[in-house]
């Protein structure tokens, strides 16, 4: 047997030390699996991710698609809460293996997942239940832990610019000490803020002058600076009451919703004046924050009152492409912004998110590659990969060619059916007329029930059959129709159009500015996978193809300025 192997290792202290270990995850499982003689063919590993926040279990999705497209027929974990810890989603993920004909092992206690029977399904329920359970009370106990701590003024949190965490004594409490080279950064940020500088012309000027932000987060991601300051982190230091020596502990707490987690108002805050932390004096906290709300007061006035910026949650964007592009230099997403032309034409372009926050030392990307012209270029790769005609006739080929190679074999089981069908009506009557001559002992009436059961099977085979004995023209027709309804879907409206592209797209569509050797732009290079699903004889198969192409250098179109002197040919 075929088998694969997932591990995750959890984000909570509560567990078993092989739990805590991915390497000794994979390294029971192998033994497991050699032990019933299987091979592996694959590990599938997220190390460091919590079981209730889904959307950052990459390889675990990587694992179902490649379920879904039968490379395994086993798979091998520790226990099924390495699957996930979350009541809602695990026993519909035992059901998705179980439908892509995969059957999930625990080693811990070497049985197989069963879901044959109503008994065995509701255990399945009870043991996420209670894995959930778990996860909670651990929650809750951590939860307290920590706000304990805080009572006590001791350190309930992790790194802040201008701290240290000092452990007093040995084993004894963590507490903040200032650190006065980051409480000099802390003290700079205040002051561009008093003096009118804007959240994003702050974090441009510390990143061009090679000011460090000592408390960067390794994203993971080696093409992401982790060491560069952001609006949304200046943001976020002009707004910790910590720095002017208050202490504030409980604003705040998580919650796990559709596998993310966001932070939602807390139960009780605890608020404790600590002086010796203080980093920040009252008059410059106040100046600054003078200034920030006067800003605000103008930002309202001119947008009338009226936020701006992306939809509220939940909305789709009006832009195709948006979420879909990642910058080719730093890995960063690519955002609409709107921008004045020369001769003042409103244009828009997709901009790296990255420069634009973080500035030229994060990323070198200062190009905005045109919405049009990267739309119409992705939408003509996919047509000419998908969508033509042609090129999708060649897809179904295969389909087409596999029923035309087998008719003698369909057309036995057709006949063998209707010979069936024939001797069970003819079965049917006799027993019909039984019944008619007053002979109706219940032996009977089964008899009838049975064969009227097996008359409905058999004329559903055969209807089967039938189908499946559908010229290869028709077929394609068929397809091709199917097709012009998604071409028409990409072409109608971008909440729609946005739809189909998730089901399209594996991944994002790396779009990289081409340079020439002075360092002007010469063009913009994108490139993407797609996928396509073709259904032949029960069974999909995945048909992916590569897109790519190029956009050329925007050049601004040069119109009349429409003033009194401008004569237009009539």
């Amino acid at each position: 047997m075929i088998a694969a192997i997932y591990a995750r290792k959890s984000t909570e202290q509560n567990v078993s030390d092989d739990a805590k270990s991915v390497t000794r995850q994979v390294e029971l499982a192998r033994a497991f699996a050699a032990e019933k003689g299987w091979d592996v063919i694959e590990e599938y590993v997220d190390d460091g991710v919590s079981g209730v926040v889904s959307t950052k279990l990459v390889r675990r999705a990587a694992m179902f698609a490649a379920a879904a497209e039968g490379k395994f027929e086993a798979l091998i974990v520790r226990d099924l809460d390495r699957l996930s810890r979350n009541d809602e989603e695990l026993p519909s993920l035992i059901y998705s293996l179980r439908d892509s004909g995969v059957a999930v092992w625990s080693y811990a206690d070497k049985t197989r997942v069963d879901t044959r029977t109503a008994m065995s399904r509701g255990m399945l329920t009870m043991k996420a239940t209670f894995a959930a359970a778990e996860r909670e009370a651990s929650q809750e106990r951590t939860r307290e832990a920590l706000r304990r701590k805080a009572e006590r003024g001791e350190v309930a949190g992790g790194r802040v610019l201008g701290y240290d965490n000092v452990r007093q004594g040995d084993g004894g409490p963590v507490i903040r000490v200032v650190n006065e080279g980051e409480a000099a950064i802390v003290r700079r940020i205040f002051e561009m803020a008093a003096g009118g500088k804007g959240l994003l012309r702050t974090a441009k000027a510390l990143n061009a002058e090679g000011i460090k932000n000592p408390t960067g987060q390794d994203r993971g991601k080696p093409t992401k600076r982790s060491d560069q300051w952001s609006s949304t982190g200046i943001r976020d230091i002009l707004h910790r009451e910590l720095y002017r020596g208050v202490v504030v502990y409980g604003k705040t707490r998580n919650e796990y919703r559709k596998g993310k987690r966001i932070a939602i108002a807390g139960d009780a805050q605890i608020k404790l004046d600590r002086p010796a932390l203080r980093i920040v004096s009252d008059e410059l906290w106040q100046a600054a924050h003078e200034r920030m709300e006067a800003t605000h007061a103008v930002y309202l006035r001119r947008t009338g009152g009226r936020l701006n910026g992306k939809p509220a949650s939940g909305l789709e964007s009006r832009y195709l492409l948006a979420g879909f592009l990642r910058c080719g230099i730093c890995g960063g997403n690519l955002i609409v912004s709107k921008r004045t032309g020369k001769r003042g034409r409103p244009c828009s372009a997709y901009i790296c998110t990255t420069h634009k926050t973080r500035g030229d030392v994060a990323c070198a990307n200062r190009w905005g590659v045109p919405v049009n012209e990267i739309t119409d270029g992705v939408l003509t790769s996919l047509k000419q990969a998908f969508l033509q005609e042609t090129v999708f006739m060649d897809l179904l080929n295969g389909m087409a060619a596999a029923h035309r190679d087998k008719p003698e074999s369909l057309a036995a089981q057709r006949d063998a059916l209707t010979e069936r069908i024939a001797a069970l009506d003819a079965e049917l009557k006799r027993l019909a007329d039984a019944v008619a001559g007053g002979a109706a002992p219940k032996a009977i009436l089964d008899a009838i029930t049975a064969r009227e059961q097996e008359r409905r099977d058999s004329v559903a085979k055969l209807e089967h059959l039938n189908g499946l004995a559908i010229e290869g023209s028709d077929l394609v027709t068929l397809s091709i129709s199917n097709m012009k309804e998604l071409r028409e879907e990409l072409e109608w409206e971008p909440a729609v159009a946005r739809q189909s592209l998730r089901r399209l797209l594996m991944g994002p569509i790396v779009v990289t500015p081409k340079l020439d050797a002075e360092g002007a732009l010469l063009t913009f290079d994108f490139a993407g996978t797609a996928t396509y699903a073709v259904l032949a004889d029960e069974a999909w198969r995945q048909e992916t193809r590569a897109l790519s192409g190029t956009i050329p250098r925007h050049v601004q179109q040069v119109w009349p300025r429409g003033d009194s002197n401008t004569r237009h040919a009539v």
